[in-house]
């Protein structure tokens, strides 16, 4: 009973996912590195496209290739700022939609 409640969890979130993505890059400008809204972005952006946490200096701050890695440092920036571990989770794992891991 349990498992099938947890399966019927993500089987809704990510059918809520996969049938709004294209919208929340229309309606609401987010970063195209961990999707965070540029409207809760609290720094100085220096590109359209990236938020102030990832792209500084003209370039990247997590300069990788690894979804997963820049995951990991994401989740543990966002606990360290005091958000809940369970919404981190959520944002994290939404991380591998934004159009910079697509590649």
């Amino acid at each position: 009973m349990i498992k099938s409640t947890k399966t019927s969890v993500v089987l809704l979130i990510y059918s809520v996912l996969k049938n709004s993505i294209k919208n929340i890059f229309m309606k609401n400008k987010k970063c195209e590195s961990c999707l965070m809204p540029f409207n809760k972005d609290p720094g100085q952006r220096e590109s359209e496209q990236y938020c102030s946490y990832c792209f500084k200096n003209g370039k990247f701050v997590y300069e990788g290739n690894d979804v997963n890695e820049f995951k990991k440092r994401s989740y543990e920036a966002m606990v360290a700022k005091g958000m809940s571990s369970i919404k981190a989770k959520l944002f994290t794992w939404m991380i591998g939609f934004a159009p910079r891991w697509k590649k």
